[in-house]
């Protein structure tokens, strides 16, 4: 029985982050060499559960390390599917046929699936591990 896969959001420091404006993406670095991708811009203040700050407008940075996958769609285009805009995939069936297919032992214990809707795109990343940094 194949098991149904669940979205559940991520509580960040700024708290869940939630809607279709919630999370501007203004560049993204890609480092083949650590394996990781930052994603830089700006998180709506309004639409963060605990913005203790006040601010409408939050810089931010967002490293996932560890990468085994990336996949980015226009956000028009995609079937989201997620309860937030920043989401773990419990039971990824992406993740599961990676393990079906790893000769390599390449998955690990901390290897995740994390969906991520921005203003334009979304973003599917199984990797070992992501930063969210708040930029002052």
């Amino acid at each position: 029985m194949e098991m149904k896969e669940i979205y559940t959001p991520i509580e960040t420091m700024v708290g869940l982050i939630k809607g279709r404006d919630a999370i501007f993406l203004d560049d993204l670095k890609f480092d083949y060499a650590k394996n990781s991708i930052t994603l830089l811009g700006q998180l709506n203040g309004n639409l963060c559960s605990k913005n203790e700050t006040g601010q409408q407008y939050i810089d931010y940075s967002l490293t996932f390390t560890g990468l085994l996958g990336l996949q980015m769609i226009e956000l028009d285009f995609s079937l989201y599917a997620g309860q937030s805009s920043f989401d773990m995939v419990e039971n990824s069936k992406w993740l599961a046929h990676m393990h079906e297919n790893d000769s390599a032992s390449k998955v690990t214990a901390q290897h995740q699936h994390y969906l991520l809707m921005t203003y334009d795109d979304v973003f599917d990343v199984i990797c070992a591990s992501y930063d969210l940094k708040v930029i002052a």
